[in-house]
């Protein structure tokens, strides 16, 4: 992986000193390089000890990484020739992201410009959503939307995303930008779940515009025409690692001063 990084978030050995290494930032964009510097990161804040378990815990985390950037690595083939994302071919496409990797879910999201809005919600039979203080809630009058049109698998938690504006999240708006504007695969720091709010980390694949200059900046945000998107969460995340370190070992991800996931205490 490679991109900007802030704090991110800090993996800590609970029994004995800490293991130290930096799993995910405000915006990480897939590649070998980030991948890379948290191994190096780990061996220099491990003691002896511990440098096995964070050998382990990187080659888990490349291991993840490298799995969701293969499964997504043919989301253009999605969108027609016309620029029309098929929706069968999305939720085909969907069920083998999903059986393949740790993603529970994947959706599509498309671009909606504010003059496009009541037409997409009457052909697309939703209506556009926003966070509210206590929820999702009808979302106000902005120049564009990204909203979540269709979503694979569809359970009862699923099914309450469809219609929420990703757009009115800054960290999910950051996440897609920065995955636009690099035609890549891009990850964001921890964010809560809708609707159930379980911490997780959000992810975005940008879709363009079949046969559109992407060389630069400018020509990709006017060749894009939606996303995939989805997320990880961090029990997931936590439980994958844990899988491959000796029994008994105990961990904890926090952000910050936050506590992401841990293991059961003593």
């Amino acid at each position: 992986m490679d991109g900007a990084v802030d704090d991110g978030w800090v993996l800590q050995r609970m029994s004995g000193r800490w293991m130290v290494l930096a799993i995910v930032a405000a915006i990480l964009v897939v590649g070998l390089g980030l991948t890379a510097a948290l191994f190096q990161k780990s061996l220099a804040d491990a003691d002896r000890d511990e440098k096995d378990l964070a050998v382990r815990a990187s080659r888990v985390l490349q291991a993840s990484s490298g799995a969701l950037v293969a499964a997504l690595g043919g989301a253009q083939a999605v969108v027609g020739r016309d620029g029309i994302v098929d929706l069968n071919d999305f939720r085909t496409f969907a069920a083998n992201a999903v059986d393949t990797t740790e993603i529970a879910a994947l959706a599509f999201v498309p671009v909606v410009t504010g003059d496009q809005r009541a037409e997409f919600e009457a052909e697309a039979g939703l209506i556009i959503m926003q966070l509210g203080p206590d929820g999702l809630i009808r979302s106000g009058v902005r120049s564009e939307y990204l909203p979540v049109q269709v979503v694979y698998p569809v359970t009862d938690v699923t099914r309450g995303v469809i219609g929420f504006d990703t757009a009115s999240d800054p960290t999910r708006l950051a996440t897609m930008n920065a995955a636009r504007d690099l035609a890549r695969l891009a990850y964001s720091g921890p964010v809560p779940a809708q609707p159930t709010g379980e911490t997780s980390v959000f992810f975005a694949a940008p879709l363009f515009q079949p046969g559109a200059e992407v060389g630069d900046v400018l020509q990709r945000r006017e060749a894009i025409i939606g996303y995939l998107s989805g997320l990880i969460r961090s029990s997931t995340l936590l439980a994958s690692i844990v899988d491959q370190l000796p029994d008994g070992t105990r961990l904890s991800i926090t952000d910050a001063d936050e506590l992401i996931a841990s293991t059961p205490a003593i």
